[in-house]
């Protein structure tokens, strides 16, 4: 007799600015992305994932058990209290991942200032292109005006400028989107399994 195997239960928190990033990471689940040699991310059928936001974690809150995995995405003062105690996971290109028991937290913050910070992170994006849409962005250095070409994984196309420092409303709200992209891809293929505790 085969025993069904019950589904993981995921809980995405988000903020509005967040949203498109915990759908993206829904969609990286719900993805038959397995083969018969390797489980990417999660187990393909393991996990059933659902998005609340703020209001909904809060009018739930009193029917939440500690059992109950949770992942929190972005930044406001719920999910900062939400995860003040958690024990940092990861923190690299500004890229952040926390966890304690079944509470995790995701978020950006601003730490690519140069442009050799980002290439470096373009590099450490390119290692997962798996899940990513290839796309270029023009460098302009202004100590060489000769317009470069970098690969780098985000699901639009579109220019950036980037002289010496980054700076520009523009130019970091398009980092910040690359930024939550590769976080997602990057939680979903290393932490995501381990948080969930889901049969690889």
């Amino acid at each position: 007799m085969f025993m069904i195997q019950e589904k993981k239960k995921l809980i995405v928190v988000c903020t509005e600015k967040t949203r498109k990033y915990a759908n993206y990471l829904i969609q990286l689940i719900s993805e038959k992305d397995d083969s018969k040699e390797k489980i990417t991310g999660t187990k393909d059928g393991s996990v059933e994932a659902v998005i609340w936001s703020e209001n909904d974690y809060k009018h739930n809150l009193p029917i939440i058990t500690s059992n109950s995995h949770i992942l929190f995405m972005g930044n406001s003062k719920l999910i900062k209290d939400e995860s003040a105690n958690m024990n940092m996971k990861f923190n690299k290109f500004g890229m952040q991942f926390k966890v304690l028991g079944t509470r995790a937290a995701m978020d950006i913050e601003d730490k690519l200032l140069n442009k050799e910070d980002y290439e470096e992170f373009l590099k450490f994006c390119s290692k997962y292109e798996k899940s990513f849409k290839k796309v270029h962005l023009n460098m302009i250095n202004t100590a060489n005006p000769v317009i470069k070409t970098i690969g780098v994984f985000a699901p639009v196309v579109y220019p950036v400028a980037i002289y010496g420092l980054i700076s520009g409303a523009k130019a970091k709200v398009k980092i910040y989107n690359q930024q939550f992209i590769c976080l997602v891809t990057y939680s979903y293929m290393k932490f995501l399994p381990d948080f969930l505790g889901a049969d690889q």
